[in-house]
Formats: C-alpha cells, structure tokens, sequence
C-alpha cells in the first residue's frame, strides 16, 4: 500500500471526529461543548489490507472493558458520511442531518487522490459501499468558494519575495499563481529567475487550491521545485539507452547505433514525454538508427530516427486501416507532436 495512502486514513478520522462533535452538540442543545476526552475517545487501527486494489480494513478502538459496542456519535458520523457521498454520486443533495459546518473537512479527505483514484467507504459486515473520488469532492465542497488538492504544474518564475519566502509562477496558459518556498528550494527557484519571466522552466508540486471553476488560484505549500525535463530526460535517455547495440546484432549483420541518433533521440523523446507522450517501445533498426514504438488510442505511431539526420514518422489507425506517413527534419519537433496528436489536434 502506497504511504500517501495513510494521510487519507488520518484525514478520514478527522472527517468522523468532526461529524460526531457536531452531532453531539446538535443531540445535548443544552452544551455548549463536547465533554472532554471527547474527540481523543475516538480511535482508529489498520487491522489488515485485504487483497486486491489495497483495500484497508480500519477497526475502532473501543475502551478497555467495553462488552457490548452501543452505537454512538462516531458511529452516527461514519454513516452519515457515507450517505453524503452517496447523495453526491447519484445527483441528490446532502442529507439534511450533516452538519454544514463539517462540510470543509472534506477538503483534507481525498486531496491526494488522483482522478481515476477512489475510496470505497463500506460499513462493517457490507459488501459494497459509496465511492468517494474527486468528483464527488468537489460536489460535496461546491459550496465552498476553494478546496485543495494536490498539483503539479510547469511555468516560468517571474517574481521572488525573498523576505515572505514566496515566488510567482507564470502558467503556459498566462496566468501566473503564488508559492511558498523554505531554505532548500530557494536555490533552485533564484536560478530559474530571468528579466521579463523567459528564465528556464520549473516544475513545483504541492497542494493547490482551486477555485470552482477548478482553476488553480494559489499553492498553500510545496513540496518538490526542480527544473523541467529533469524527470522526462531521465526517462528518455534509459528509453534509448536500453535499445543501443554493437554492430552484428542482427544474426552478425546490422550497425551499430549511430552515437549521433542516439543522442536526437534522447532529445526527441523527452520533449515528447513532456508534451504527455507515454514512454515508447525502443528498438534497433538495421541501418544504425532507433525506432521509437507508441499505442495511442487505436493508432500504431512509430518514429524512426535515421542516421541521415531525418525523421520517418506513420500513423496507422486499426480500427479503420487509415494510415500516415511523412519525412521530417530532425529539429522539427512541432510536426512530430502533431502527427502524433499530442496537441490534440
């Protein structure tokens, strides 16, 4: 089970803590606050991961001596919590009995998911239970004007606040958004700071928070600044490198790889890599050169990079046996993304 994984239980915890203390409040009008100990009384244990998709089994502790497990406020929160999200998947408003003001805590819960990521919320003893992603976050939290979630984004920086230990970070779409930064990452966010914001890019991951148009507005905190390309470079150059041979590795025939194609097709793969291209198939071909492999949909793409300094790209589309090919000069990486439909286009 992945670690980020724990901070979803912990913030799952946090989310039934506060439903019960609303709870409490909303049954006993007469108090004005929980008793104390009220919130440390609830506890929760990973009692096993059942196989499959990590399927954590959460148990609650209960106090030393207790026979007979009476249902109470925390066990009311646990499934008022699951009938919220079950409201918010099948299009129906929040169940009158949630307390609104518990509403934000959701905010915490699920902000590491990614979007084909979920959480089933399954009461004890029952076979299925409510999914919880992040559309159903953002449901349940469109009454509010933010949430967070984590993020990544790649721009140039273009303003650094040395005394509040922020940066501004301007988006390939033109907006530009704030940041914090700590002692570490200070180094390498001054080095990517040029005249007019054409320094080098970056890539910053953290939690963002959004607005309801999902539009990122701010990061609240960073975890990870480092130049872009770092991380597609390294997956290119182990792509190529992996298919590099000597000379008489086709049944003692066949070049050996071209030194100049392979470092094009590091460059050529990493800049495909970072335009959203998966890691390609890499193979040898005959004359010394690569040829890079792709699935795209029900499209077959290859790119051959030839010793002559020249790009073979074709498209062949299975499903209706349509297909593609063209010569492009080795620098005109634009035409390879859009033969690739990579833009979208």
């Amino acid at each position: 089970m992945p670690v980020e994984v724990l901070a979803e239980l912990v913030a799952y915890r946090d989310l039934v803590a506060e439903v019960a203390r609303h709870l409490f409040l909303q049954g006993n009008p007469a108090r004005q606050r929980v008793p104390k100990g009220f919130t440390d009384s609830f506890s929760l244990r990973l009692r096993r991961i059942e196989e499959g998709s990590a399927a954590p089994v959460l148990e609650r502790v209960r106090p030393v001596g207790t026979l007979v497990a009476t249902p109470d406020a925390f066990d009311s929160a646990r499934d008022l919590i699951s009938a919220a999200v079950a409201a918010a998947a099948n299009g129906g408003p929040t169940p009158r009995a949630f307390p609104r003001e518990a509403i934000v805590h959701f905010n915490r819960f699920g902000q590491g998911l990614s979007d084909e990521e979920s959480i089933e919320l399954r009461a004890p003893d029952a076979g299925v239970g409510a999914r919880y992603n992040q559309r159903i976050r953002r449901i349940l939290l469109a009454e509010r004007s933010y949430y967070q979630r984590d993020a990544e984004r790649t721009g140039w920086v273009t303003e650094i606040d040395a005394d509040k230990m922020r940066f501004h970070l301007r988006l390939s779409e033109g907006s530009s958004v704030p940041a914090p930064m700590d002692d570490v990452m200070f180094d390498d966010v001054k080095a990517a700071l040029r005249p007019s914001g054409v320094g080098p890019q970056v890539l910053i991951g953290g939690v963002g928070v959004f607005d309801k148009s999902d539009r990122l507005v701010r990061f609240d905190s960073l975890h990870q600044v480092m130049p872009a390309g770092a991380e597609t470079d390294g997956e290119a150059a182990e792509a190529v490198d992996a298919a590099e041979v000597e000379a008489g590795w086709l049944d003692g025939e066949g070049a050996a790889t071209h030194s100049g194609v392979l470092e094009r097709a590091r460059s050529l793969l990493a800049r495909l890599l970072e335009d959203g291209a998966p890691v390609p198939r890499v193979y040898p071909v005959p004359d010394g050169g690569l040829q890079a492999e792709w699935t795209i949909g029900s499209r077959e793409v290859s790119v051959t990079v030839e010793p002559g300094g020249t790009l073979y790209v074709i498209s062949v589309d299975t499903s209706s046996g349509e297909s593609n090919d063209e010569t492009v000069a080795d620098d005109d990486v634009e035409r390879v993304v859009r033969l690739l439909a990579l833009d979208g286009s």
